[in-house]
């Protein structure tokens, strides 16, 4: 079956022995080298669910139909993962004689150093995102009319949460 050995979580992005930065196809077992200039689409791509999630969420706050939303919210996803495999990677330079076994390890906050402003400015967007869900929920008053979509809008506001206290975490411990 297609699925089979199939984690969406694996890890796809590497740097080869130059340094470059690459991305590992685990399905086709080649490697595509990511130019500088492409790289803010990639990381576009990967946050693909992010993205998914967070517009199923705001559809559900004001179009108030949750499998509607969940629907819109799928085929964002289908849609970006459908035009990441057919229309960007295609658009890389590929490289069949590289291996797994050959590529080094990638982490994006090594590549650049974050300065402190910034980490700091994501810590504040994430907790104003967190507050903002909340108060949208309480003000809609979706505990009596659409609980789902009360409980769900808490949920991302408890992860947001939990990312900005991460990024505050990683600041002090810079």
């Amino acid at each position: 079956m297609i699925l089979d050995n199939y984690n969406p979580f694996k890890k796809h992005t590497f740097k080869d022995k130059q340094g470059k930065i690459v991305y590992y196809d685990y399905r086709q077992k080649m490697v595509y080298y990511i130019p500088d200039d492409k790289l803010n689409k990639y990381k576009m791509f990967s946050n693909r669910w992010m993205i998914a999630i967070t517009f199923t969420v705001l559809a559900v706050g004001f179009i108030m139909e949750l499998k509607f939303a969940i629907l819109c919210g799928a085929i964002i996803d289908l849609a970006m993962a459908l035009s990441f495999r057919y229309k960007f990677l295609p658009s890389l330079v590929k490289n069949d004689n590289l291996h797994l076994d050959q590529l080094l390890p990638y982490d994006p906050r090594s590549a650049r150093p974050e300065s402190n402003k910034k980490i700091l400015l994501r810590v504040f967007l994430y907790l104003l995102f967190a507050i903002l869900l909340v108060i949208n929920a309480y003000e809609q008053n979706l505990i009596e009319t659409n609980a789902i979509s009360f409980y769900l809008s808490l949920i991302v506001a408890g992860v947001s949460v939990f990312i900005a206290i991460y990024h505050l975490y990683r600041l002090i411990k810079k």
